[in-house]
């Protein structure tokens, strides 16, 4: 076969390579190839977002920062035992300790975040459900050398991993901090792990300072911040 020959067969495999380019002029005269096989706005199941579980969520769509009902014991308990399983190392009470509390017990925690004086429990609702919550409480008692009963300190802090890092936790130390201005104390105190740098960053980034006092509970040391005004919340 002479070499003229050849490049007339192979001529035609370089059409559909014209026929491509956006800047070549007339496209080709042939059916063009169906790029949308899906009704228009719809993705295909490649390109959907990751589902995270019925707790996913997405930047601000948590639609509800409240005080805990009394009602809500049930949820309170639930949600406070996954804080206690996902982070240990952040607090006092222990998941052992929590899951033998009885009905009664998680009942009076409830009760006593939704009206009590001295405590109140915020939660964060996703979808009806419960997402994350924060303590403030004056301390009747001097336990730990943290505790000044005219200080609320903030405790129970925890947001659940589908919606960190979407002001969830911002929002939860509003809250707490509009409470403790009603009744009465312009500083909210609280210890962080100093072994869980990202805790710590995490208040700083809110606006807490270091005391640069240090409290010792069992198996941990606790960093001591403040804050007097919540001014990046």
């Amino acid at each position: 076969m002479s070499s003229r020959l050849a490049r007339r067969c192979r001529a035609p495999s370089r059409a559909p390579a014209r026929s491509r380019s956006s800047s070549a002029g007339p496209r080709s005269s042939s059916p063009a190839r169906p790029f949308r096989t899906r009704p228009p706005g719809t993705r295909s199941a490649s390109s959907s977002p990751k589902k995270e579980g019925p707790t996913s969520s997405r930047r601000g769509s948590v639609s509800e920062i409240r005080r805990v009902r009394a009602d809500d014991w049930e949820a309170l308990r639930d949600l406070r035992l996954r804080a206690l399983a996902d982070s240990p190392h952040a607090f006092a009470t222990t998941l052992a300790e929590a899951e033998r509390r009885s009905e009664a017990e998680w009942r009076e925690a409830a009760s006593r975040g939704a009206s009590g004086p001295l405590w109140a429990t915020f939660v964060a609702l996703d979808r009806g459900g419960l997402v994350g919550m924060a303590t403030g409480h004056f301390p009747e008692e001097r336990h730990l050398d943290i505790d000044d009963p005219a200080i609320v300190s903030l405790i129970q802090m925890w947001v659940a991993p589908a919606v960190r890092r979407t002001g969830v936790g911002g929002r939860l130390v509003r809250a707490v901090f509009a409470w403790a201005a009603e009744r009465g104390s312009a500083v909210v105190r609280l210890g962080v792990n100093m072994a869980d740098p990202g805790a710590g960053a995490f208040y700083r980034s809110l606006g807490f300072r270091d005391t640069s006092r240090r409290e010792r509970i069992p198996a941990r040391d606790m960093l001591v911040m403040e804050m007097e005004a919540p001014t990046k919340v």
